[in-house]
């Protein structure tokens, strides 16, 4: 009835079709032509050229989609309704297999397993930094005694033929004191940077092997660029950490007792006064170290959460430009980054008032060993060759717990990474890929049962996919299995596979024991 009432009048005056449109542009807007209508039209538009009026095609167009908008309310049942539901950053972490509100504890008994096989070159780079150490306590020492020599000599006006016999032991000595330091310190940098090479190989290896023996639901719910941090970032941060703590830290903490015990050597009184203040410091530095190694981690957490944002917008860019969620997914990102950002500067600023404060102890540590040694040297009780061993050993002892003040981050970061790197190591999965009853190829009688399978996937817990299922499939017989998208065909077939917890039967033997 539709297409007659449009074929009216054929012999009118000639018009395009897109005159028409220019003309009835505006009424034509007002209509949101289905298919129906647009078939209509189109088969209208394609008939032979004819000569209408103008008025006469408005009359049938109104006509038309009369008839269409009745079409649309009749099968109106059937439009969908598509609305987008904004999700937040929270969800990537909860969702996580790996997310755990507490931190997880360094598994200091397996990083002694793993560094036992490396013992030995181990005690060979803590034999080489205690003996740098050792020299560098021996060098103000050395030191002092040509003080005193060249003070002795400073006097006399006369040159003196004994001055070069006088100072060519010491000289010597000195010397040796400075092949031997440069020796052993080449030893213990080439000794801890093959053994942490070495160990970073072998946390790696076994970090992935942990990950492909987790299950599949792991998966479901773990980011990749999760993993991925793991292993490279995560590790890499744990090896440096390893090897700055145990050359340095473990050279400028003796460095600390040698100088202290050679301060008391040369004047127990002005070292114990200095020395005064110390148990102070070391409680407040351990108080905001806990602080710091708690923002540390926040901080590493938040990173590694921007990264997964990226990498699964990036991942999914086609369904990003499908449905224009650049910009949203760019905010998201900057969000979190922004996020990350402010937990990094708040550990920064940490640290610069920590190192700030450390060196402000020690500035004034030197300024009252000047202040006290020069009251002792005015009442003969010091010589002015042990205050220069004195303040260079105080300088030692500056330096040294500054340089350790920094190691205290690189050890917070590096406990964080490897607890996180052993927590995925000892993730246990449920279902192991080793071990279990294995079926002969002649006893296996290929049965398959479902009983009262209920199930949901564990990134989406609250959407059941098969509820009180039942499916029974008799040897050598072929099933198909139909339904529309989304009912769970694809998912029976993964649970077959084992890819979820269930029990499945086969006859006289569960499945999750073979």
């Amino acid at each position: 009835m539709l297409v007659s009432l449009l074929k009216l009048s054929t012999s009118e005056t000639h018009c395009k079709v897109s005159k028409f449109f220019r003309v009835h542009q505006t009424g034509f807007n007002s209509f949101r032509l289905n298919r129906f209508g647009k078939n209509i039209f189109s088969k209208v538009t394609r008939e032979r050229d004819t000569k209408i009026k103008e008025s006469n095609l408005t009359l049938k167009f109104c006509l038309a989609t009369s008839g269409i908008c009745i079409v649309k309310l009749i099968h109106d049942q059937h439009t969908v309704s598509c609305q987008f539901v904004k999700s937040r950053a929270s969800d990537y972490a909860d969702q996580s297999a790996l997310s755990n509100k507490q931190e997880p504890d360094f598994d200091w008994e397996q990083f002694f397993r793993l560094l036992w096989p490396e013992i030995w070159s181990l005690l060979g780079a803590v034999a080489s930094a205690l003996a740098v150490a050792f020299l560098n306590i021996q060098l103000p020492l050395y030191l002092g005694n040509i003080i005193n020599i060249l003070s002795q000599f400073s006097q006399n006006t006369v040159p003196d033929k004994s001055f070069m016999s006088e100072m060519k032991e010491p000289a010597l000595k000195l010397v040796g004191l400075y092949i031997a330091q440069s020796v052993f310190t080449c030893a213990y940098i080439s000794l801890l940077s093959g053994l942490g090479e070495r160990i970073a190989a072998k946390l790696r290896c076994q970090l992935f092997e942990s990950i492909l023996k987790q299950d599949i639901a792991f998966f479901d719910t773990t980011r990749t660029g999760e993993l991925v941090d793991r292993l490279t970032t995560d590790v890499q941060e744990f090896k440096s950490s390893f090897k700055l703590v145990v050359s340095q830290g473990l050279r400028n903490g003796a460095q600390v007792i040698g100088a202290v015990s050679s301060l008391l050597i040369i004047s127990p009184s002005l070292t114990l006064g200095m020395l005064g203040i110390v148990p102070v410091v070391i409680v407040t530095g351990t108080f905001i170290g806990s602080l710091l190694r708690s923002i540390s981690r926040r901080a590493q957490d938040q990173a590694a959460k921007a990264v997964t944002i990226g990498e699964e917008a990036i991942s999914n860019i086609r369904t990003v430009r499908a449905f224009a969620m650049e910009p949203y997914e760019s905010e998201l990102f900057s969000e979190q980054v922004s996020k990350a950002c402010d937990l990094h500067e708040s550990l920064g600023l940490g640290v610069g008032l920590f190192q700030a404060g450390t060196n402000l102890f020690l500035n004034g540590m030197v300024l009252g060993t000047l202040y006290y040694g020069g009251h002792l040297m005015a009442t003969t009780s010091l010589t002015a060759g042990d205050l220069m061993s004195f303040l260079v050993s105080t300088q030692m002892i500056q330096r040294s717990i500054a340089q350790m003040s920094l190691l205290f981050g690189s050890y917070i970061k590096g406990l964080s990474s490897g607890a996180r790197i052993f927590q995925l190591i000892n993730l246990k999965p449920k279902i192991s890929s080793e071990g279990g009853y294995i079926v002969s190829a002649n006893q296996l009688i290929p049965e398959i049962q479902f009983n009262d399978v209920t199930f949901a996937y564990p990134s989406r817990p609250s959407q059941t996919i098969l509820k009180n299922f039942n499916l029974r499939i008799p040897a050598g017989q072929k099933v198909a299995i139909v339904g529309s998208s989304g009912n769970g065909k694809s998912t029976i077939v993964a649970l077959l596979e084992r890819w979820e917890t269930i029990n499945l039967f086969l006859p006289r033997k569960v499945i999750t024991g073979i």
